[in-house]
Order: structure tokens, then C-alpha cells, then sequence
């Protein structure tokens, strides 16, 4: 996690933003062939995305750009750089899901899910022009 630069007494609110922001959260899309919208992968410690796409799908990651913005704004924080999240994709649909790369996303291993299976990933955020997602795992449901 990167370091605070909070200046002053923690309060009750800022408080709240960071439990907010190491929680999970849990995003379900029908999407197909589509860029995902903002907070379906960004959000949490945790983030947990269903695809229930009818025929499988390939999903696009929004620019790293887009990611590490949605990620300031969540988390209140402007450098976000050497900061790495759990992602979890599921897919439930009756096809291959596939996640694609926006610009300065680097995708590094296996990037699809079978119908009934998961992938686990952590997202890197190297800088505000460039994201890695590694996938780390994978099981069924």
C-alpha cells in the first residue's frame, strides 16, 4: 500500500475511506465484446467481477490511465504507483470468457475462463501509464 500523505489528525471520515478502500467489492456484467465500465475492476483490496455474458465474451480492461484514475478516486490518494490489488474474475456464461488489454494494461499469463470457472489475478500499478494484471490461479464453481 502506498504511503499517506494525510496531513493532520486522522478523523472519523478519513477513517472510513481507507477501511472503504481495503474492503472488497463485487461487480456482475452481462457485457459481451465489450471495455468494462469504471469500478468493475477497480475499487477494493478485493474486487470480484461475475460474467454471465450468454455465449462467453472477451472483456476489455478500461486504459491504465482510466484504472489508475477510478483507483484516486476511490482511495483518495494521487500516488497510487507499486500499490497491488486481488481480482477475481468469474465466469458463469455459456462460453469462453476472455480478458483483453486497454492501452497500458501488460496482461501476463492465461487470460481466459472456461464456462463455471474462475481466474485470480493481481493487478500492479506500476505508474499512472501502465498497469499489469497476472493471473495466478484459477478453480471451478
Amino acid at each position: 500500500m502506498p504511503g499517506f500523505s494525510k496531513q493532520g489528525a486522522v478523523d472519523a471520515s478519513f477513517a472510513l475511506d481507507i477501511l472503504t478502500f481495503l474492503s472488497s467489492s463485487f461487480t456482475s456484467t452481462a457485457l459481451s465484446g465489450a471495455v468494462l465500465p469504471a469500478g468493475a475492476i477497480t475499487g477494493a483490496a478485493e474486487v470480484y467481477l461475475l460474467s454471465s455474458a450468454a455465449n462467453g465474451t472477451s472483456l476489455t480492461t478500461r486504459t491504465a490511465a482510466q484504472m489508475y484514475a477510478d483507483l484516486q478516486i476511490v482511495s483518495g490518494l494521487q500516488n497510487l504507483n507499486g500499490w497491488s490489488y486481488m481480482l477475481r474474475i468469474t465466469n458463469s456464461s455459456g462460453g469462453t470468457t476472455t480478458l483483453a488489454a486497454g492501452t497500458g494494461v501488460t496482461l501476463t499469463g492465461t487470460m481466459t475462463m472456461a464456462t463455471n470457472t474462475f481466474r485470480d489475478f493481481v493487478v500492479t500499478i506500476n505508474n499512472a501509464g501502465a498497469i499489469t494484471i497476472q493471473s495466478v490461479g484459477s478453480g471451478t464453481i
